[in-house]
């Protein structure tokens, strides 16, 4: 807790270690159709610390090497602590992730769906397996 004097001079508690909502977009692995931009409610990148905007340039980059990610190799990717911390921050500015099926907690680029590669070969490489 913090408590300061606000300018018409009444003294303000604000909680400092409150947990702040990350609105990610979490999907069903029979959707319909796979996110292809930001939540509506997602606050502006311009909004967001220079780290973040880093962050977010160096997945933008990272997805288009690839378009599928576990949050193990992001992190493994990003080269400091700093970043590896903006992660869960940046993510929701270029990718989703699934929250069930074979593709459950994987990261993917926005309007990629790896559902319409299930037919193929290519599927079994990008599943994940518990």
């Amino acid at each position: 807790m913090k408590r300061s004097i606000d300018p018409s001079g009444q003294v303000t508690t604000a909680n400092t270690q409150r947990i702040v909502k990350i609105p990610t977009h979490l999907v069903s692995y029979d959707i319909s159709a796979v996110p292809t931009e930001p939540q509506p409610n997602c606050p502006p990148l311009s909004d967001q610390d220079p780290t973040v905007h880093d962050t977010v340039a160096a997945l933008r980059a990272l997805f288009n090497e690839r378009p599928a990610w576990t949050r193990r190799a992001l992190r493994n990717k990003l080269p400091t602590p700093e970043r590896k911390y903006a992660l869960r921050i940046a993510i929701p500015y270029v990718g989703y992730l699934f929250r069930s099926g074979p593709w459950r907690d994987g990261i993917f680029k926005f309007g990629f769906d790896p559902c319409l590669l299930y037919t193929s070969d290519a599927a079994d490489e990008r599943s994940s397996v518990d």
